[in-house]
């Protein structure tokens, strides 16, 4: 017969009522007295009795002295040895009870007979236990309403107990003198429908059966308890699911054959369902929970998605040409056993083949992949193989080091036909409070026989709130080193750079102290005559607002620079300045700067202008006075806003500040543009500085859309009153009086389409010196660059010719489909007549499978050797690992 509601799988109770501190199952039926083989419920301590699991406790005998007689009471989770279930009715108080006491008549048999739906009383709410009352003081209790007669039994549960099913005791069992916390390893069921066959000594749960035990959730359309053997079985859209924090697998069968704990069994027509997203199947799958292993027969493993539509016509073997077999998926690994090894948490396969759209690829005898537990593991990773024009063939065996949780490496033997033996390793560590990583390789058989190798390194730490410190660093053995092995220096630059470093930063200050040294990796200059600084600190300090809102500057600087051929400097500067914001009430804005800046410089071995060499000391004052005018002009409309902003800057400095007894280290390449035409000097760095009086006037228009749609557009010039062909070469855009008119067009209409554009005209001939356009357009599935850049030749401050320049370049990525990607860059020096860079790839990517073809050619020569070219093929499955031929 059966009854529905939710159950509490435990050795020994069906039926929930609650009353104080005591839950057990309320059923329809009158209430009636029995005296003989009674148990009597009082409010007494905890305690396990009669050979039966209650919710309660076991008290003192009932007063009447019967002989099958124990009081309980309603306090905590009891728990008996022999596993008896008892199925009892509720009956009326005896005469001789307690005040409050209440009677529960054991029965031989144990069954229950669902009422009709019209006597089925509302759900009864599970609460949690309430402390016990004193067993001195028992507490009063309503007349229950019980369950009637010694052959119907049962109700409309809500809340039950399974139970080992016996004959009850004879006799019963004192009482504990402390109480028993609730059991850990309470077994949950829900169904729609449970009977029990009191024979067979099994239960069984029918329709959306749901188990909790032993941390793990099962659910099927049927689930039988054996009780006399402790086994679960459970047949129909089975599942299982580990609980605990965070994703779990889930597993799927047919049909399933477990202990009681759930943690060991049998399975067939096993699938999986791993956190990775990875599925496995088998026809078997057995577990040991002793041995931590699953085993499953004729298992296959992917993490492609399955093949839309049962029905999809596939040709079969039999020729049929309306076959019914869905197609395979992208790609699987098939083998004849897999072992799961929970504790070293390894998926083995054994006689394993991969195949790809059905069709067998590559067989192996063993195979092993960490489990979807595992983050990271040491071990070896899949092989590269290919070829390059300055590699040659190669194959390129990698192997990983997780040293912690903190730390991991990548490891790498090379083979190259051109290069030899190569050895690659990489570090990388996580601190509490900062980071490092360090890649390197090593060539003990380089092109001359000698041992070469590069590394890189970057570190960063937070000493505190306002305190941090770190470092980059570079070196390789030999120039060209990097471009013979297929590497670029940082940001493709020519030069490796190592820096260190301690900074500060506070609300109004900012420190910073480091050192650097520069390695060239062309072959055409010379590393004695590259400088590096062993020592540069910088402090900048901003007041408060003083004076009329204004604020106080104050600068510090100081370098040391050092060449193994060469000059040798030192330089500490220091600047005091003043700055004051203000309106004169019309719609004009000022900005009113003044500052003293002091300059002492020493230099070994400097050769001057007239071709003498200087050793010594030399210093400079630079006063600086600048007043700079804007009167914004805004016209709102209804959609979009204008601009109009007017700006003159008047400048002054003492003329010809600039003696050639101070070395000129860092301002020796001048790019005037509407970037820097306002500021107090137009020349970068400390070591040379602008002079004499000028004024510089530009004309600004801004166009502003309601969204993010912007026209901006900005000319300007400047006029200096004193030449300074000294300081400013030919072809600067400073060397006359009237400087070059610069200007830059920013126009964004949408998101789909932005456009930038620079340049410097000569204000003579108006010849543009400098163009320089940058645009972009296209939407998430299609997008494209394209960029433009001519600039004349001039030379540097030091007479060095720098050549003209005249490159096209553009970029695309389009995105074919929701799985296929096109990108491409192409870069074409038109002074030259040919193509400087070219690079190209197409990529696939699903759930389960990355493949990706890359073409680059690179026709520079900027680091001594040629680039070269490169084709690579990439072939990943993901959760297994990738193949690269290149």
């Amino acid at each position: 017969m059966g009854a529905s509601g939710t159950a509490l799988l435990m050795p020994v109770v069906l039926g929930l009522l609650v009353v104080p501190g005591l839950i057990v199952g309320l059923g329809a039926g009158p209430a009636r007295a029995q005296d003989a083989g009674a148990i009597r419920i009082t409010n007494g301590a905890t305690a396990q009795g009669v050979g039966m699991t209650v919710l309660g406790g076991l008290d003192s005998a009932p007063s009447d002295n019967s002989s099958s007689a124990v009081a309980l009471a309603p306090l905590a989770y009891g728990r008996t040895d022999t596993g008896i279930a008892l199925v009892g009715a509720l009956g009326s108080a005896a005469a001789s009870a307690q005040p409050g006491d209440i009677r529960l008549q054991p029965i031989d048999t144990n069954r229950l007979i669902a009422p009709s739906p019209s006597a089925r009383p509302a759900p009864a709410v599970l609460a949690a236990p309430a402390p016990a009352p004193s067993p001195q003081t028992p507490a009063a209790a309503a007349a229950p309403v019980g369950l009637e007669g010694p052959d119907v039994y049962g109700g409309a549960f809500t809340g039950g107990v399974f139970a080992g099913l016996a004959s009850p005791p004879k006799t019963a069992t004192p009482a504990p003198s402390q109480p028993a916390g609730p059991a850990e390893d309470h077994t949950l069921v829900t169904a729609d429908d449970m009977s029990q066959d009191s024979d067979l000594g099994t239960v069984t749960a029918r329709g959306n059966v749901s188990v909790v035990s032993g941390g793990q959730t099962l659910r099927a359309d049927v689930v039988t308890f054996n009780t006399a053997q402790n086994m679960v079985t459970a047949s129909g859209n089975v599942s299982i699911t580990k609980l605990g924090e965070g994703p779990a697998d889930t597993t799927f069968a047919q049909y399933m054959e477990l202990t009681g704990d759930l943690k060991d069994g049998f399975v067939r027509g096993v699938q999986t369902l791993m956190t990775n997203g990875g599925r496995m199947s088998a026809l078997y799958g057995e577990r040991d929970s002793k041995a931590q292993t699953k085993e499953f027969s004729r298992g296959v493993y992917t993490v492609c998605k399955s093949c839309p539509g049962a029905d999809y016509p596939l040709p079969t073997v039999t020729g049929n040409r309306e076959g019914t077999r869905q197609p395979p998926p992208i790609w699987q690994l098939k083998a004849a056993r897999i072992t799961h090894d929970e504790a070293a948490k390894d998926i083995i396969y054994r006689d394993a083949w991969v195949e790809v759209m059905g069709i067998p690829i590559l067989y192996t005898p063993y195979i092993s992949q960490p489990d979807p537990t595992v983050y990271r593991r040491s071990g070896f990773l899949p092989p590269l193989t290919g070829t390059s024009s300055n590699l040659g063939a190669s194959i390129k065996i990698p192997y990983y080091v997780a040293w912690d949780d903190q730390s991991d490496s990548n490891l790498a033997l090379q083979y190259s036909d051109k290069q030899n033996v190569i050895l690659w390793g990489s570090y990388d560590r996580i601190l509490r409070d900062g980071a490092f990583e360090f890649d390197g390789s090593l060539n003990p058989f380089d092109e001359d026989n000698s041992l070469q190798g590069h590394y890189e390194s970057a570190g960063a730490y937070h000493l505190n709130s306002t305190w941090r410190a770190g470092f980059e660093s570079a070196l390789a053995s030999k120039a060209g080193y990097l471009r013979r092995m297929s590497l670029k220096p940082q940001n493709n630059s020519d030069y490796l750079t190592t820096n260190a470093y301690l900074e500060n930063f506070s609300d109004r200050s900012h420190g910073l102290v480091q050192g650097y040294y520069f390695q060239d990796t062309t072959l055409d200059i010379d590393q004695a005559t590259v400088p590096y600084v062993p020592l540069m600190a910088e402090y900048q300090f901003v007041s408060n607002p003083l004076w009329a809102d204004g604020h106080a500057e104050v600068d510090l600087h100081g370098m040391t620079l050092r060449r193994t051929e060469g000059t040798d400097s030192s330089r500490m500067i220091g600047r005091v300045g003043y700055e004051l914001p203000f309106q004169d009430g019309l719609g004009s804005a000022f900005v009113a700067r003044t500052s003293l800046r002091g300059d002492f410089y020493n230099a070994e071995d400097l050769e001057l202008d007239d071709g003498t060499i200087h050793s010594g000391n030399e210093g400079r004052f630079v006063p600086q006075g600048s007043l700079i005018w804007r009167y914004p002009l805004v016209r709102p409309g209804k959609t979009y806003r204008q601009v109009i902003e007017p700006k003159v800057g008047v400048f002054a400095a003492l003329p010809s500040n600039n003696p050639d007894k101070i070395p000129n280290e860092d301002s020796e390449t001048i790019n005037l543009d509407i970037a820097n035409l306002f500021e107090p000097s137009r020349l970068p760095g400390y070591d040379r500085v602008e002079g004499g009086e000028w004024v510089a006037y530009s004309l600004r228009y801004g166009l502003y859309g309601p969204t993010d749609d912007t026209l901006e557009f900005e000319v300007g010039q400047s006029y200096r009153a004193q030449r300074d062909n000294d300081l400013f070469p030919k072809g600067s855009g400073l060397s006359d009086n009237l400087s070059d008119v610069v200007a830059r067009l920013r126009y964004a209409p949408s998101s789909l389409l932005a456009l930038q554009y620079s340049t410097q005209i000569n204000s003579e001939t108006f010849e543009p010196r400098r163009h320089e356009v940058e645009a972009s357009a296209g939407t998430s599935l299609v997008r494209g660059s394209l960029g433009y850049l001519y600039a004349q030749s001039s030379s540097t401050a030091a007479g060095e010719d720098i050549a003209s320049r005249k490159q096209i370049w553009g970029g695309l990525s389009y995105r074919l489909s929701q799985n296929w990607f096109l990108t491409g860059t192409h870069t074409y020096d038109l002074t030259r007549g040919a193509t400087l860079a070219t690079k190209a790839s197409v990529s696939y990517e699903d759930e389960c499978l990355i493949l990706a073809t890359t073409f680059e050619e690179d026709n520079t020569d900027a680091y001594g050797v040629d680039g070269g070219t490169t084709l690579m093929f990439t072939v990943t499955l993901k959760t297994l690992g990738s193949y690269s031929l290149e």
